[in-house]
């Protein structure tokens, strides 16, 4: 018996999420995702870096998005604009219950962040 809980999940992201755009080898792809900050979660430091003026990044959020949409198929070039605001997927993965993907999962960082400026990580 398959289990495929992925369409519950992607009217939940439509009501619960928010509205971003992926560029994927130029073609953009609408949709609603969840998007949370890392920075929230004590345990969780992406680029563990201290920077000149003593503080961590906070520009890593969480990324859950519809099984529609497979992320992992995302190039370097590739990204994703949440809020007007340019984004790159830093890791990618699926969930998969049985065989069937039930959401993606993945970790984005604001793109253009300059290693020299206050915030970089």
């Amino acid at each position: 018996m398959q289990i495929d809980k992925s369409r519950i999940i992607e009217k939940y992201l439509v009501y619960a999420g928010r509205p971003v755009t992926i560029l994927m080898a130029g073609e953009e792809y609408p949709l609603s995702a969840v998007i949370e900050k890392a920075w929230r979660r004590t345990k969780t430091r992406f680029g563990n870096k201290e920077t000149k003026i003593g503080y961590y990044s906070r520009t890593h959020y969480f990324y859950i998005g519809p099984s529609s949409f497979d992320i992992t198929q995302l190039g370097d070039d590739d990204c994703i604009f949440i809020d007007g605001e340019k984004y790159r997927f830093i890791e990618k993965d699926s969930v998969v219950v049985g065989e069937t993907v039930q959401f993606y999962r993945g970790v984005i960082k604001k793109a253009g962040e300059d290693e020299d400026s206050a915030f970089a990580t």
